[in-house]
């Protein structure tokens, strides 16, 4: 039969990577291609990732550890992943590293070709991602250590800094000003990091796990309209999501607290519940 070369095998990957069904088939075709090149850092790396979306968290671990010592400087996605499969101080040094490399490549773009090159704004939206996720360590493993509220808070700014458009930071930002209890900044940042995807398509909003929190905030808040709006959205996507239902239920009673005329609201938070109560 005809024979592949390499970049036809990492073509087929990248293909097969785009849905749940076929990632199998790309971890073939990485397989196939790191076996040709076994010292190719950068299919190591994307070997890596798809590793990861099949929950072979140990082999993608391997790989990353290779990559790392072949080429520490070549690439910043090992870093990325490195830092989401690490804890706490050490998941903090794997972003820092990775901003370092990243923050090399994008002065190296900038003094090319401009900063609002199509590469630079990408290269600077993953260091924006970086801090997001060194900032979300200082506010669960790491929260207990010296001057983490401070860093925290830093972290996020940078990340603001980095890329305004990041609805993630801003979140972020509300959940500090919300740990600080400070809930009348909190929800100017929130509002503003929902603005940024809401009237989006489908396929340009955030993940799953970043619209719930938004909705909490919101209800925590009592930002009670959007918060009920993002739910009722969450439920089209997933209705067996007992959470859900019960943060839609909590929206309705809220409502109907507030607004003595809004008696349907209160059927409308028991049907929720019993729904909550059913997916248990």
């Amino acid at each position: 039969g005809a024979k592949y070369t390499v970049e036809d095998l990492l073509r087929k990957a990248e293909s097969y990577l785009s849905s749940m069904e076929t990632i199998p088939l790309a971890e073939k075709f990485y397989a196939k291609a790191l076996q040709m090149e076994p010292d190719n850092t950068s299919i190591m790396d994307d070997y890596a990732e798809c590793l990861l979306e099949l929950d072979q968290i140990d082999a993608a671990a391997d790989l990353i550890k290779r990559s790392i010592e072949q080429d520490p400087e070549g690439g910043y996605q090992k870093y990325m992943i490195a830092g989401q499969l690490a804890a706490g101080m050490e998941s903090l040094s794997c972003f820092n590293k990775g901003i370092d490399v990243l923050t090399r490549f994008y002065e190296e773009e900038k003094q090319e070709n401009g900063e609002t090159s199509e590469k630079a704004k990408e290269l600077a939206s993953h260091v924006s991602t970086a801090y997001c996720s060194m900032a979300e360590i200082f506010m669960t493993d790491c929260c207990f250590e010296e001057g983490a509220e401070e860093e925290c808070t830093r972290l996020i700014e940078e990340a603001i800094k980095w890329n305004h458009l990041n609805a993630e930071a801003h979140l972020l930002r509300a959940q500090c000003f919300l740990a600080k209890s400070e809930p009348e900044m909190a929800l100017p940042s929130a509002l503003t990091s929902f603005s940024l995807w809401k009237d989006k398509d489908e396929g340009e909003w955030p993940p799953y796990a970043v619209r719930v929190s938004t909705a909490k905030i919101f209800i925590e808040l009592r930002h009670l309209s959007d918060a009920t709006e993002l739910l009722e959205k969450l439920t089209h996507e997933d209705d067996e999501d007992s959470e859900i239902w019960y943060l839609l239920a909590l929206c309705y009673y809220n409502i109907a607290d507030d607004d003595k005329n809004e008696s349907d609201c209160l059927y409308d938070a028991e049907e929720c519940l019993t729904k909550s109560l059913r997916l248990l």
